[in-house]
């Protein structure tokens, strides 16, 4: 309470993603980084004798307002624009100063030296910009003397044009750019290759654009520290220029090189990040196969893997703009699948930022088809966040007011919509018929669809292999176990003939295989293809997915009479979930783990009814967990009446105990009964007729129940109702 605490916080613009052309045309929500929420609304409201000082350039006015609502009248604006006169005056001095204080006597003079009327011309032609600033001042201090444009008479130069300024501006930023590059030091190569490399620079990668050693890159960076266009990134000692610096050099010598000589430098920069991505999952598969490996080094892994596969896109679309698209799109894809919601976005700046920065002709190559990706990527995004309706939405609304651009596409546009509509539609429990004639439609266009290039190829046999996947989930949870199987089984070889790029989705297809196999009774094959999705996806690295897949083969288990192997599994799935915050997988292990341990209760000889009570108890609080997630967080409604089954089953149990059942009151039973009654009833009216096998379930379950609460009538009555309501391709034989 004696000191008051100063933090600092600089690029406060990365907390909330700049929207893009179709986020505004469809009025989505603003999405931040996972910290955001935690930051604006409870870490800096709860700040006492605390300044905090937030920095960065211009955002999303919500920002603003995010703040403006968390902070109130303790939110204090400062606009910090280019420097007024007097302070470009003051800037000179204080320079001087500081160059003084680190023996730099010379230096000091010289700007001491420089005629109040000149440091106005310096003022007025570098609108006082303090990069610009910086960089006349270097100038002086390298070549011992002013910039000729900088000595004309203060009232010839405030007499002059606009048009007049802005070339004088030009010659004076080419002399800088062309001084810093020329100074004899070693390292004037190494701020050419810096200006390649907007996303950082490191020894390593220095010494390959340099062909040189690593350790003469090492030493080259360190003599580039104490300029002061030069930035150092404390959390990897990554190397920077100033974004003014990065502009010039843009305008003054990049583009002024021979193409060959890009290529060649893109192609140096883009190999390098080829084997540090190899080697990031390399590393990530070793921490994952440790036990005991460090959660903080995981993470860094995670975040480097990350940070590399963004960077590279980065590279990518400036060195080729049609490659690089297929570059981010393939990216794009594989993080769909993982889940990986910050990568994700990281992806979508990298592509935003080109579109923004890039000139017209490169960004007119890949513009229409960037365009329909930002907005189905929104379907997708809103399918990961399980936010199905809305996913619907933004796909029906595609489809009316993007048609010109889905039009000029041609037919892979509107088989790519139909393939994600008719699973977020599958998902939502929504026009499953509607969903059933989307993906259908989708596969046979695709089928007859002629690709003009390879990525076209390559992005047909992806979509058609999505499609098999995505109809075999809407088959399987509309109870057509079979089917399902047979559209997984096609997609899969699809995935395999594209490369090691595709093998998350392969991994998911084969997870999704397994669980409809041990639907279809087939638990031998299911245990094989399960063990085999979740070793691969051990292999690739994201969580999410390992989790399902612990998931997937837990339900496998309890499908096989093998609670206890199910119970650990699952409770493995819901460590991850709840550790990723992932509040359907914490939905779907819950459900799991549940019916893992009502089964566990029931074998033969093992627990006291005492101790199956304790188990019947975990078990609702789970099942409880699982309804209020599916009913309040996740629109899924076929999870939902699976978890609803599940919780009527454990009320069901409950009063079989055996000799518990007898010291229960009377009274005590009948509610048991009651709410079993009231769930399983429950869960068959939210079947009803879009998923009937589950509406069978629920009933059959009703009519244990009954036979269980000693009412037979009732149960005879509840199975005449199945059968009366099973639809005919439910049975085996005719009779």
């Amino acid at each position: 309470d004696d000191y008051r605490v100063v933090l600092a916080l600089d690029t406060a613009e990365v907390l909330l993603y700049e929207p893009d052309p179709v986020q505004r045309s469809l009025a989505l929500a603003p999405q931040g980084i996972e910290a955001r929420g935690w930051l604006i609304e409870r870490f800096l409201p709860s700040l006492r004798n605390t300044v905090v000082l937030i920095a960065g350039r211009p955002g999303p006015a919500r920002l603003r307002e995010d703040l403006q609502a968390a902070l109130g009248e303790r939110l204090i604006e400062r606009t910090l624009g280019p420097l007024e006169e007097p302070d470009s005056l003051d800037y000179f001095q204080t320079v001087a100063q500081a160059a003084r204080k680190r023996g730099s006597e010379m230096v000091a003079a010289r700007l001491e030296a420089i005629p109040e009327e000149t440091r106005r011309v310096i003022h007025l032609y570098t609108e006082g910009r303090p990069i610009l600033l910086a960089l006349t001042i270097d100038y002086l201090a390298v070549a011992d003397r002013l910039l000729p444009e900088v000595q004309t008479p203060l009232e010839e130069a405030r007499a002059m044009s606009p048009d007049q300024l802005r070339q004088v501006r030009e010659r004076l930023e080419r002399e800088i750019v062309r001084a810093i590059q020329e100074t004899g030091r070693r390292a004037d190569e190494a701020i050419r290759a810096l200006a390649w490399t907007r996303r950082g620079m490191e020894a390593r990668l220095l010494a390959r654009l340099l062909e040189t050693t690593e350790e003469e890159a090492e030493q080259l960076l360190k003599e580039l520290r104490p300029l002061s266009f030069v930035k150092i990134r404390p959390a990897d000692n990554r190397v920077f220029l100033q974004d003014e610096m990065y502009a010039l050099l843009e305008r003054h010598v990049l583009r002024r090189l021979p193409e060959a000589r890009a290529r060649w430098v893109y192609d140096t920069i883009l190999q390098f990040y080829d084997e540090e991505i190899e080697k990031a999952r390399r590393d990530l598969q070793r921490l994952q196969a440790a036990p005991e490996a460090p959660l903080d080094q995981l993470e860094r892994t995670r975040v480097r893997l990350q940070n590399a596969i963004a960077e590279r896109v980065h590279y990518a679309l400036r060195r080729d703009p049609e490659r690089g698209f297929e570059a981010y799109y393939r990216a794009a894809e594989e993080t769909f699948i993982a889940y990986h919601r910050a990568l994700d976005m990281q992806l979508r700046a990298e592509l935003l930022e080109f579109l923004e920065q890039a000139p017209e002709e490169a960004k007119a190559i890949i513009a229409d088809r960037a365009t329909w990706d930002l907005g189905v990527r929104w379907i997708k995004r809103s399918i990961v966040f399980a936010r199905y309706d809305e996913a619907v939405q933004i796909a029906i609304r595609l489809r009316a007011e993007a048609a010109d651009l889905m039009e000029r596409l041609g037919p892979v546009a509107e088989a790519e919509l139909s393939v994600w509509e008719g699973w977020a539609r599958a998902y939502a429990g929504q026009d499953l018929d509607l969903a059933e004639d989307r993906l259908r439609a989708a596969i046979e266009a695709l089928v007859r669809l002629q690709p003009r290039t390879p990525f076209e190829r390559e992005q047909r046999r992806a979509l058609l292999a999505r499609a098999h996947n995505n109809l075999g989930y809407l088959l399987r949870v509309r109870g057509r176990f079979r089917e399902a199987a047979e559209q997984y089984r096609r997609a899969l070889p699809l995935w395999r003939a594209l490369g090691p790029d595709f093998e998350s989705e392969a991994a998911n297809t084969l997870n999704n295989l397994a669980w409809a196999l041990a639907e279809a009774g087939k638990f031998g094959q299911a245990l094989r293809f399960c063990r085999d999705a979740l070793e691969l996806r051990r292999r690739l690295g994201p969580r999410y997915p390992i989790a399902l897949s612990l998931n997937t083969l837990a339900m496998i288990q309890i499908r096989n009479d093998q609670p206890d192997q199910a119970a650990d599994l699952a409770r493995q799935a819901l460590t991850i979930f709840y550790d990723l915050e992932n509040w359907r997988g914490i939905g779907l292990a819950s459900r799991a783990l549940a019916e893992a341990l009502r089964r566990k209760a029931w074998i033969p000889y093992r627990y006291t009814p005492e101790a199956q009570e304790e188990l019947l108890k975990e078990a609702r609080r789970l099942a409880d967990e699982a309804v209020a997630v599916f009913t309040h967080r996740v629109e899924e409604r076929s999870r939902l009446i699976e978890s609803l089954i599940e919780l009527g089953c454990i009320y069901r149990d409950w009063i079989r105990v055996h000799p518990l059942a007898s010291t229960l009151e009377a009274t005590d039973r009948e509610e048991m009964a009651l709410r079993a009654e009231r769930t399983l009833q429950r869960a068959a009216d939210e079947a009803g007729e879009t998923f009937p096998h589950l509406r069978v379930d629920a009933q059959v379950n009703l009519a244990w129940l009954y036979f269980y609460a000693g009412r037979p009538e009732k149960a005879e009555e509840a199975v005449e109702t199945v059968f009366q309501s099973l639809p005919a391709d439910f049975f085996i034989t005719p009779e």
